[in-house]
């Protein structure tokens, strides 16, 4: 009986010896971090990647010290077989569980950028570029590529005038198309707030990327924008500083440019990405009929309804009167009627007779 009792007591003992030994085990490799230097990495999780996969990952990085007891352990957790890819910061100070919950709960690294009001195409793509957002081939074709622009629910040949300027804050590892998703999703949700305009949408975006880059001050757009749009209803050419320039950079000819304003009508594609403020001046312009403007030395202009206006503010610019005085009128011709006129001397006096006169000394030469 002794026996079994010390056979029965050894098993206790050396049961509890090894549950102690596995909880210690699993506390150092589950609840502590890596020992020594805090180690710290931006890892990378890619389409499609197991957590079994990423746990070698973290081990081989140094960042976890047993990944065959965490797989286990995310196992019973049932953590999601497919984690959301992204990029995530993790360091050997974490424990693998924070680790773990950091990666399956899609903690993903963001980065924020700006598009920039009254930039290009280019210049959107250049932006999402340089932090790694896109692919700036691949999005380079896509932007200008009508299918793509219509899967996004837009009716237009390119996505010029819809990447929405404004702060974005964004994973990478993100597909193109949803990116561009989100920057045309940022543009909608302005316009519907902002909106409605009595005008086609694609009108007034045109109107705006034209206010944008147009020569007035901040405050003068709304007045400017109708001013264009006063223009367009009259066939009055827009005459604007800067759509050629658009075209020649697409590689126009200049004499079959779309975008030169010198004749009547909008030019095709909006010529920039518009910002809030020159968007709102399209949709709300103010109402007045005028047609010209005047720029004046301190930056402002005076806006005229028409060319007597126009041309008496470039005078007044110029130091010069309104108008140019009247020449003085000629003095009208005296008529003096034929009995108001001096009857003419007579050669004879009346009564008198007529007596020759000796020659003169001319007379008597030419006798000789």
């Amino acid at each position: 009986m002794r026996i079994a009792i010390l056979i029965v007591s050894t098993l206790v003992l050396a049961a509890l010896g090894i549950y102690l030994v596995v909880v210690d085990h699993l506390e150092r490799n589950l609840l502590e971090g890596v020992p020594g230097p805090v180690v710290e990495r931006v890892v990378t999780v890619a389409p499609g990647t197991s957590v079994a996969t990423l746990l070698g990952e973290l081990e081989e990085q140094g960042l976890l010290r047993d990944g065959g007891w965490m797989d286990l352990y995310a196992e019973r957790l049932r953590t999601p077989t497919v984690l959301v890819p992204g990029e995530y910061s993790l360091n050997s100070g974490m424990s693998p569980l924070s680790q773990l919950g950091r990666v399956a709960g899609g903690e993903v690294l963001k980065y924020t950028v700006v598009l920039p009001g009254g930039g290009s195409l280019e210049d959107a793509v250049r932006v999402l570029a340089a932090e790694r957002l896109v692919d700036a081939q691949v999005v380079s074709g896509m932007v200008r590529d009508p299918k793509v622009v219509e899967a996004l629910g837009l009716s237009a040949t390119s996505l010029e005038g819809f990447m929405f300027p404004d702060a974005y804050t964004l994973p990478r590892g993100m597909s193109p198309q949803d990116v561009l998703e989100v920057v045309v999703e940022r543009f909608r949700a302005f316009m519907d707030k902002n909106g409605p305009s009595e005008r086609p949408e694609y009108e007034v975006l045109r109107v705006a990327s034209l206010v944008e880059q147009g020569p007035v001050r901040m405050r003068e757009r709304r007045i400017y924008a109708a001013l264009l749009y006063n223009r367009l209803a009259k066939k009055i050419p827009l005459e604007h500083p800067t759509a050629a320039a658009y075209g020649t950079r697409l590689g126009f000819d200049p004499k079959e440019n779309p975008y030169r304003t010198d004749r009547p009508g909008l030019p095709p594609t909006p010529i920039c990405s518009p910002g809030p403020d020159a968007l709102k001046a399209a949709l709300h312009p103010v109402s007045t009929d005028v047609l010209y403007l005047v720029r004046q030395e301190d930056g402002s202009h005076v806006y005229c309804p028409d060319l007597e206006c126009f041309r008496a503010a470039k005078r007044a610019k110029e130091g010069l009167p309104p108008t140019l005085p009247p020449p003085p009128p000629l003095p009208e011709p005296v008529l003096l009627q034929p009995e108001e006129r001096p009857a003419p001397e007579p050669l004879v006096e009346p009564g008198k007779p007529l007596t020759p006169q000796p020659p003169s000394d001319l007379e008597e030469e030419e006798s000789l």
